[in-house]
């Protein structure tokens, strides 16, 4: 019997159709009235793509599945959002600098119809929350529209109902953090840009990570002025050589950096927001807020889960997603496509008799700024520290694509680049990255090859396909360590 079920009425979700197909379960069943004891083979806590993944997989193998889809209001930009947040940058971007060198004409005065833009990304992502829960309905996995909270390592709460699992998996994700100056309240989050009425004007963003540097680039692309305001180093964790092109990049195309600093105190001036810093104040009209995200608080530390102490998020073994209580499962990670894959191989691994942990090497990933950067594999700092002095190579180059020969920009852009970093023991291609238009493709098709074990021999011998830009990594010749110049010419 679900949450839902005896003497409750039962309550449609307003994303649920009205009329269901015979012989599928309901998409959403809310927590009302619910007086008795409800019990599954796995109870599932967040409704991001791992914990849909899990869910769906178990189902499918047999489990009686239950999952909690609420969480605490969210503003935080999802990936779907995000592209085409940024597809929309680089189409009025490309109509105002470089159709006019095509012979289109009168480009230069498109305008942006803010509220158009935003209706259609929200529709797509109403579009992609239903897909959901049709997928949901089709393995028969009870959703529950309500916070579950761990009660203990078999038990979840939400309202009046307690829901036991054999296995709990914990798939909340992250919500984003605030600043905690004075006058933070009037910051809005990556996620908030959907609600605001007009287009944001004049804008500060703070924060170095890939979502501050990605709405930075989408707010420039439609016609903002931008300034990113980072305490420390671009997109730590990252090539740090990429990260600095990156942001070299990004003031080539008008948005202006403010490095070492972080707000003292934010107030509203006349309509405007006042932002003083140690050495600064300005005014803008819309303060962006992506320092980094916090783990929801779902009570797993009341639950006798060991968390982070510093940071609060459960300590989880990332190749299994087990914790420290053996009923306890979390899955999470930036990447949605690592966190769909964990998700199903615990499902096979709790329901099917697998035994294939997750692995997290070459990840493909990629950051939608104004000039994407798409990696895979090691950075060129981390190849360095895990296998050694001398045992490196590093195959780079700089270019222009062909379409970028063309382009009329009112101020010179640096050049694309790439590089491969090698295991020179092997001749394997333990990291890929590269600075270019269209990087994600480029990175998505590469990581195959490099899963299957590619070494730079393989890159040699592949014919590139002429005129691209994924052609550069089978034409790589040159080495750091040679001191020779890697500009790269003609198309």
């Amino acid at each position: 019997m679900g949450c839902g079920a005896g003497k409750a009425a039962r309550v449609r979700h307003p994303a649920e159709p009205k009329h269901k197909k015979e012989g599928t379960t309901a998409a959403v069943v809310p927590c009302v009235d619910c007086t008795q004891q409800q019990h599954f083979d796995a109870v599932v806590i967040g409704g991001g793509s791992g914990g849909v993944a899990f869910a769906t997989e178990a189902s499918k193998l047999g489990a009686n599945v239950a999952l909690f889809d609420c969480a605490p209001p969210s503003p935080k930009l999802g990936r779907v959002a995000v592209k085409l947040l940024h597809r929309a940058a680089l189409i009025g971007a490309a109509a105002r600098e470089d159709a006019a060198a095509l012979g289109w004409q009168g480009t230069a005065a498109l305008q942006l119809d803010w509220a158009a833009l935003v209706a259609h990304v929200q529709e797509q992502v109403r579009a992609e929350s239903a897909g959901k829960l049709d997928q949901l309905a089709a393995a028969h996995v009870r959703h529950i529209n309500a916070f579950g909270r761990l009660v203990d390592a078999h038990t979840v709460e939400c309202d009046a109902a307690l829901l036991r699992g054999k296995h709990v998996v914990v798939a909340t994700g992250f919500r984003p953090r605030a600043l905690t100056c004075p006058g933070a309240e009037l910051c809005v989050a990556p996620g908030d840009l959907f609600s605001l009425k007009q287009a944001p004007g004049k804008t500060l963003v703070v924060g170095g990570a890939r979502a501050a540097l990605e709405c930075a680039g989408v707010l420039r692309g439609i016609g903002c002025e931008v300034t990113v305001m980072a305490r420390s180093v671009l997109l730590r964790g990252c090539d740090q050589q990429l990260s600095d092109m990156v942001g070299q990049h990004m003031e080539s195309v008008g948005i202006k950096f403010l490095r070492g600093c972080t707000p003292d105190k934010i107030e509203r001036v006349n309509g405007k927001l006042k932002v003083s810093w140690a050495g600064g104040k300005d005014e803008f009209d819309t303060v962006l807020c992506a320092i980094g995200c916090s783990p929801v608080d779902i009570g797993a530390a009341q639950a006798g889960v060991m968390c982070n102490p510093a940071s609060g998020k459960i300590v989880t073994n990332a190749q299994d997603q087990s914790t420290s209580s053996p009923s306890i499962f979390v899955i999470g990670g930036s990447v949605s496509e690592a966190a769909t894959r964990a998700g199903g191989l615990l499902a096979h691994r709790l329901f099917g008799g697998g035994t294939e942990p997750m692995n997290y090497d070459n990840v493909p990933s990629v950051v939608f700024t104004p000039l994407e950067y798409g990696f895979c594999g090691m950075s060129e700092e981390e190849a360095q520290a895990g296998l050694g002095p001398g045992k490196v190579d590093v195959y780079h180059t700089t270019f222009k694509p062909l379409e970028e020969e063309f382009a009329a920009h009112a101020h010179p852009r640096p050049d694309c680049y790439c590089k491969v970093v090698v295991n020179r023991t092997n001749g394997r291609v333990v990291g890929l990255h590269i600075l270019a238009p269209d990087a994600a493709e480029i990175v998505q098709g590469f990581s195959v090859a490099m899963k299957c074990g590619a070494t730079k021999s393989h890159f040699d011998q592949t014919l590139g396909i002429h005129p691209t830009t994924a052609e550069v990594f089978t034409t790589l010749t040159i080495t750091k360590a040679s001191g020779d110049a890697a500009a790269k010419h003609g198309c």
